[in-house]
């Protein structure tokens, strides 16, 4: 450790300033957002749905001719009865001062997630021992945009990221009924998590594949009992149709590579079919034939899948590509050569571009413009906010031929 220290000094000390400075960001970033996530629509209006719903009332109110919009009040429809089971033991209890409580707890229950991903990363897919690695880590997690996108609109994809971190590691210690589990609950929780499915299909896991299906079954026939089965046909028969018809929204926030650089819809189509096609090729042709061991590094692939196929891939979403940047980081850590270093710079080419939000401009550091280099910084965080979008397509493509270039190695 010691020697590793002094040879690479002049390394370590800047990627030491860039991690506090990662922390101060965290920390003051909390501060700032909480006042305003504790009443942000996501959370708060399908927690009052719920309310709602335990007092008696429908959890969804339906208008024909059904159409959803972006108002605010329609962001309970992107969101399954089973959304809500997590919630139940709660809802009892949020009444007058309580309920702001129950916020302020929801928004804290968002940091520890959050934590406890990147620590089950930490100490799973890279070489904890290492300081890069630590120090690596901390800079991408306390830097990227679309941490505190999803801090401030307590979105699902926070625990959604917790959900398949959890997902890879019950799978590379072969826990494979548990990860079936939290899998089939993200799928019903919100569908584009589905797309994930590409990763079981093409691997020929299908012992996975029928636990999942199992699963999907099993909670949703709870969520039934629970919650009844007329908030589920209005879900599944009228709500997620519309959601499955929903426009592309051409707002900076939209993350889409496909649908925000194509404009045609045949093109659309043909990129979205080229996609799906050549996951799975690559997936299936790089995978051990009997599909029972996990490879990291396909996960990480299968990841950015739905990203690109979704048509508004909000830029919160963007919080998923931390799990195949820390894979890419992790494996550049410990192996030698060419690949550990292509490993390096597509993990940080897709990582810089995520500093920036472009959807909550508050979010961006500096957090003083006055000082001297404060305009200067915030010229350049604008000019890296139009490039997020990229990310998500240089992930998808430098982990596919990563695959294809180890498997060759390998055979």
């Amino acid at each position: 450790m010691l020697s590793l220290l002094k040879k690479h000094f002049v390394v370590i000390f800047i990627l030491v300033v860039l991690a506090l400075l990662g922390v101060v960001h965290f920390c003051f970033m909390l501060q700032v957002m909480k006042p305003v996530a504790l009443g942000f629509q996501d959370t708060q209006i399908f927690v009052e749905a719920a309310l709602n719903w335990y007092k008696g009332d429908k959890l969804y109110t339906l208008k024909e001719p059904l159409y959803i919009t972006y108002a605010p009040s329609m962001a309970v429809f992107k969101f399954s009865p089973v959304y809500i089971l997590p919630y139940i033991p709660w809802l009892g209890v949020i009444e007058g001062a309580l309920r702001d409580t129950l916020y302020a707890s929801l928004y804290h229950v968002h940091i520890f997630r959050y934590l406890l991903a990147a620590a089950l990363l930490f100490f799973c897919f890279g070489p904890w021992k290492n300081p890069f690695w630590m120090l690596s880590l901390v800079i991408v997690f306390f830097l990227a945009a679309p941490v505190y996108e999803s801090f401030w609109g307590m979105t699902f994809e926070n625990l959604l990221l917790l959900l398949m971190v959890a997902v890879a590691v019950l799978l590379r210690y072969q826990k494979v009924w548990i990860a079936s589990a939290l899998m089939a609950f993200a799928i019903l929780a919100k569908f584009y998590p589905a797309a994930l499915l590409i990763y079981f299909l093409a691997a020929n896991r299908w012992r996975a594949l029928f636990n999942i299906g199992a699963m999907i079954l099993v909670i949703l026939a709870c969520s039934v009992l629970i919650i009844g089965a007329q908030a589920h046909l209005d879900y599944f028969f009228k709500i997620f149709p519309v959601l499955l018809r929903e426009d592309v929204n051409l707002m900076p926030f939209n993350a889409s590579l496909i649908y925000t650089l194509l404009a045609d819809k045949t093109l659309r189509t043909v990129a979205v079919l080229m996609v799906v096609f050549v996951s799975f090729l690559v997936i299936n042709l790089t995978a051990k034939q009997d599909g029972a061991e996990f490879d990291p590094l396909q996960f990480a692939f299968a990841i950015t899948v739905p990203l690109l196929l979704l048509k508004n891939s909000w830029t919160p979403y963007q919080i998923l590509l931390l799990v195949p940047i820390a894979i890419l980081m992790g494996q550049g850590l410990q192996q030698r050569g060419i690949l550990s270093v292509v490993k390096m710079v597509i993990a940080i080419g897709a990582s810089i571009p995520l500093i920036a939000s472009d959807n909550y401009p508050v979010l961006n550091p500096p957090h003083f413009p006055d000082v001297a280099i404060g305009h200067w910084v915030y010229g350049l965080v604008d000019q890296l906010s139009q490039y997020r979008k990229y990310s998500t397509g240089l992930l998808w493509c430098g982990i596919a031929i990563l695959l294809c270039v180890e498997k060759k190695n390998v055979a």
